[in-house]
């Protein structure tokens, strides 16, 4: 009886060491893919139902202004002009009721440093249809 739990002892230790290497290599997978995702070249957002900023990369803070920290006190809507707006809410209702890949052009708000900045959004929503993920680039 001793020697099987001995054995089963050595297993059960085999295998929480297979289970710490694995969780190793998936933390630098996951640290590898967070990198490239911030530092893409293109700008990319991720958004909830209602529009709210949940995950920003770096070129995507750069284009609207807006500090990462910050992301999630905005709603994208907020920085549309107001002919977009409606032009918005229609892509990313598109998007969230089943529409696998959308487009549109929208104008950021004018403010006195920036004139007005066209963007084109692209979007997909995600695996569950509640978020949208968006790629943007300027038109």
């Amino acid at each position: 009886m001793i020697q099987e739990l001995q054995i089963h002892q050595i297993e059960l230790e085999m295998n929480n060491e297979e289970l710490k290497q694995a969780y190793e290599e998936a933390d630098a997978l996951r640290a590898h893919y967070v990198d490239i995702y911030d530092f893409a070249p293109a700008p990319y957002l991720t958004l909830n139902s209602i529009g709210s900023i949940l995950e920003m990369n770096l070129a995507a803070a750069i284009l609207i202004k807006i500090k990462r920290s910050n992301k999630d006190r905005h709603r994208f809507q907020s920085l549309l002009s107001d002919l977009s707006l409606p032009i918005f809410q229609r892509f990313l209702d598109d998007i969230l009721e089943g529409k696998l890949l959308n487009t549109c052009e929208v104008a950021l708000k004018t403010t006195p440093e920036q004139p007005e900045t066209r963007i084109k959004l692209e979007g997909v929503p995600n695996e569950e249809g509640q978020e949208c993920r968006i790629n943007m680039s300027k038109v």
